[in-house]
């Protein structure tokens, strides 16, 4: 996947979302909003939709689209007087977040576990997450997500963006939809009734809301 912009250093999981929407094209066309805990008026989301990327188009409506990004961080944790680790936690708590985006009507998804710059400073332990974060994706991709083209997996981690988990249809697919509240929650979405947090001046381009 190419990039474009400039490269900031990874201290939160805001930093990831600066770098998906200044530097990288996941999703390819719509506008950005950040923190989405609430559709319609009262429809509560839990957990937050940490990054949504809708588009619409009032002329052809079976072309809008809503995708939710999930965000999480691998940062290096002292165990003991001289021991280091990198906790995979956060990825195991987004895995399972990741999959609740569906319930609110999300066409497409994408998890995206960002390495702390400090990881830089335990070059072993980074390797050794890295890793194991493969393994983990390559085995999923082929058992419990090979049925399941609506969801990517990708890294971060310095200037680069590794896809983990992919699909060659997941720019085309879209999620089935079983029951009217989660229809409800769709359409709600695509007609940006929702509430994104507001971060004022911290806006990265003229779309988005950040």
């Amino acid at each position: 996947m190419s990039s474009k912009g400039e490269m900031h250093p990874i201290r939160s999981e805001l930093d990831i979302a600066r770098q998906l929407i200044t530097r990288w094209d996941v999703g390819h066309i719509g506008d950005w909003y950040v923190g989405v805990s609430l559709i319609a008026r009262d429809l509560k989301v839990s957990p937050d939709i940490d990054l949504l990327r809708v588009y619409t188009n009032q002329y052809r409506p079976e072309d809008s689209t809503a995708i939710g990004i999930e965000l999480k961080m691998l940062k290096p944790r002292k165990f003991g007087e001289n021991t280091w680790r990198i906790p995979m936690s956060p990825f195991y708590q987004g895995i399972g977040q990741v999959l609740t985006y569906f319930e609110h009507g999300i066409d497409r998804a994408a998890l995206v576990i960002g390495f702390h710059e400090e990881c830089d400073r335990h070059p072993t332990e980074s390797k050794q997450a890295e890793r194991l974060l493969r393994t983990h994706c390559s085995a999923m991709k082929s058992s419990i997500l090979a049925a399941l083209p609506y969801l990517l997996i990708y890294s971060m981690k310095g200037g680069s963006l590794e896809s983990l988990v992919s699909s060659p249809n997941w720019d085309r697919v879209r999620f089935p939809i079983q029951d009217q509240e989660t229809k409800l929650r769709r359409d709600s979405i695509l007609r940006l009734q929702f509430a994104p947090k507001t971060l004022g001046a911290a806006a990265l381009s003229p779309k988005a809301n950040i």
